[in-house]
């Protein structure tokens, strides 16, 4: 594994080359975007992670179909993507938070609190 720190992103990034399921074939940059503080499920539409950090301190644009790799604390990689992206505006005024879905096949149990997620492109 190599690190860097991107110039343009102040996120840290790193190349993998040992990343199980369809990363396997190159070597992929990766950008850490958030801890995950909080998750749910949807019933019929699966898992909704909720990043520690308000949306707006991202320095990445994440859109729908982004892949991501989520790395739990345990030490599981999960290789997945971005089924949709909700901006919430709490009440109190402070910063919008993001809610992002993943995939139904993912459940709360898969993605337990401080799973690392990383981006790994469109």
């Amino acid at each position: 594994m190599i690190w860097r720190l991107s110039p343009t992103i102040r996120a840290a990034t790193f190349w993998t080359r040992d990343a199980p399921d369809w990363y396997a074939h190159n070597a992929l940059p990766m950008t850490l975007l958030f801890k995950v503080e909080d998750v749910f499920d949807i019933s019929g539409h699966g898992c909704v992670m909720a990043p520690e950090i308000p949306f707006n301190s991202l320095d990445v644009s994440i859109r729908v179909r982004d892949r991501i790799q989520l790395r739990t604390p345990e030490g599981d990689v999960l290789n997945t993507h971005i089924t949709s992206i909700e901006l919430v505006k709490p009440s109190d005024g402070s910063a919008c938070r993001a809610a992002i879905m993943l995939p139904r096949e993912l459940l709360k149990k898969d993605v337990p609190i401080g799973t690392e997620v990383y981006w790994v492109g469109q």
